[in-house]
């Protein structure tokens, strides 16, 4: 809920998210900084992109988060999810649409 200052030695972690939609299907990432009074919000349909992932860099010179609404995860590695089907794939000629808002949000 909380970031940690740039850590020495750091190691990178992922973590997979379920999130939880709304009546609508969609669910929301919320990130806010109480210092200048800004965040940013990320809305995303769970019917296309059910999962969302958290990648945390703290390491001190290489501070960095990615938050990224996914259609699949690969926790068995990605040969085992293939293997599984779980792997969503395009066929030629095949095109799928995905819809996701980014806002900035103001507190105050």
């Amino acid at each position: 809920m909380v970031f940690q200052p740039p850590t020495s030695g750091y190691l990178e972690q992922n973590f997979i998210h379920m999130p939880i939609p709304n009546e609508q299907g969609w669910a929301v990432a919320e990130l806010e900084n109480p210092e200048i009074k800004l965040g940013l919000r990320l809305t995303f349909d769970t019917s296309t992109l059910p999962y969302l992932n958290e990648w945390k860099m703290m390491g001190e010179g290489l501070y960095v988060l990615g938050i990224e609404p996914i259609n699949c995860t690969t926790d068995n590695g990605l040969d085992q999810t293939n293997e599984q089907k779980h792997l969503p794939s395009l066929e030629a000629g095949e095109s799928r649409s995905y819809e996701m808002a980014i806002e900035v949000v103001e507190y105050s």
